[in-house]
């Protein structure tokens, strides 16, 4: 049992809620840190609560090769000190400053006279969690891993387990072809339905018919999702039972769980066949309207959360160093959008462009990508109390990892991102 020498993971991390940007990756030199305390004194993160003290970011500085125009600076949040040395040391991580949903570039005068095309439902949650793993509002037909997963599922010998999501359904993973397959932290999930008065005896009892062809259209679908899970059941759990030892300890938190999952089917991939993987990770609790106030920013709320995402990020590319897959395994961080530098006394409001993270061995670490906005309220790249405008679309992130994935340039990157040949130039990190 071993990881697949073939193998390439893509591993979406989605923060639900909306990712507080100005606490995640707070800014750390004099100037741009005495902007972000003054606007939001009683949640920014401070070693005197009464005054603005950035010492409490001095260990958690972050130093990129190439150091960013005007001498701007950034830390991690503390609470994310273990992800530090993947930055400043090995340079497997990287940083992604004011990315978002977009459909064209815009500029703040473009925003504001509406002349220019932007996403529907902005600082809606349900809507700006679809369009940034599909580019449709909530509703869409389809999503950017499914999209790509439908060029590339013929590369694995089971192509339900090309896109897989741990514990939630997403429309990230679904495809034209290919659908996205759940699995629980504990394990692959069995078909049962026992909740119509039967179990196993029931689920076998409908295997034959769940294989025959059906004329019906919805229920021949149902029956080969039913004959689907069925199957993929018996694989992955006939797989996991006989995979290796993961020493790398995992954190007993429910996202560290998840990560623990998937790499579990990641040590087996060898066994499954499995040279794809498109993987979705759910992080919960982030839609901070009154999480943050407390002495300094650095407990509860937001700093518990990070704490937890730092401690399985840390855990997941652990193993795959254990594992000597970390070449094959890139994994980021996404929202439904950033949030206000505004403070509203008690926490921040809805945003729209954010920060995030990406590691792997084939992230080109140590760096920046994109741009460090201005600080402001209503300020040359806000709409207001901090409230970002992109400038790095959603689509220039996953296009290099697309790429490395096996997406081709032309029809299939424009199928998969359809946006993409409008905007600016794709980020480099791979």
């Amino acid at each position: 049992m071993a990881v697949h020498a073939n193998l390439k993971a893509a591993v979406d991390c989605f923060l639900y809620g909306g990712c507080d940007y100005a606490n995640f990756l707070p800014p750390y030199d004099i100037t741009t840190y005495g902007t972000y305390y003054n606007f939001r004194p009683d949640i920014a993160i401070s070693a005197n609560t009464g005054a603005a003290d950035r010492s409490a970011l001095t260990a958690t500085v972050l130093t990129p090769t190439v150091a960013l125009p005007g001498g701007r600076q950034f830390a991690l949040h503390p609470s994310m000190a273990s992800l530090l040395p993947y930055f400043n040391t090995t340079g497997k991580m990287a940083a992604i400053l004011n990315v978002g949903s977009l459909v064209v570039p815009l500029t703040k005068a473009q925003y504001v006279a509406g002349v220019l095309s932007k996403p529907g439902q902005l600082q809606s949650h349900n809507d700006q969690q679809a369009f940034n793993q599909s580019n449709y509002v909530e509703g869409g037909p389809s999503g950017y891993f499914g999209r790509a997963a439908d060029y590339l599922y013929g590369m694995n010998t089971y192509p339900a387990l090309t896109c897989v999501t741990i514990d939630r359904n997403t429309v990230l993973l679904g495809g034209n072809t290919v659908k996205g397959y759940t699995v629980g932290s504990g394990g692959p999930r069995a078909f049962s339905l026992a909740g119509v008065g039967g179990g196993y005896e029931i689920r076998d009892a409908v295997k034959p018919d769940a294989r025959a062809a059906n004329a019906h259209v919805i229920r021949n679908e149902v029956s080969n999702v039913v004959a689907r899970s069925i199957d993929t059941e018996a694989i992955v759990t006939a797989a996991l039972a006989a995979g290796p030892t993961i020493t790398t300890s995992f954190p007993g938190t429910a996202v560290g769980q998840q990560f623990y999952m998937l790499a579990r089917l990641i040590s087996v991939s060898a066994e499954t066949g499995t040279q794809r993987i498109f993987a979705h990770i759910n992080h919960d609790g982030y839609d901070d309207h009154a999480n943050l106030a407390n002495p300094g920013g650095l407990t509860g709320g937001l700093a518990s959360r990070l704490s937890d995402l730092a401690a399985a990020l840390k855990a997941f590319y652990d193993f795959t160093v254990e594992f000597s897959c970390q070449n094959k395994v890139v994994t980021f961080t996404s929202s439904d959008f950033g949030r206000t530098l505004v403070s509203n006394t008690k926490g921040s409001d809805h945003g729209w462009g954010g920060y995030h993270l990406v590691i792997g061995g084939a992230v080109n670490g140590k760096a920046f990508y994109g741009t460090a906005p201005t600080y402001a309220d209503d300020g040359a790249d806000d709409f207001g109390q901090g409230r970002l405008i992109p400038t790095t679309s959603t689509e220039q992130v996953l296009a290099p990892i697309l790429t490395w994935m096996g997406i081709t340039a032309g029809a299939q990157m424009n199928t998969v991102l359809p946006n993409l040949a409008g905007q600016n130039a794709p980020l480099t990190f791979i």
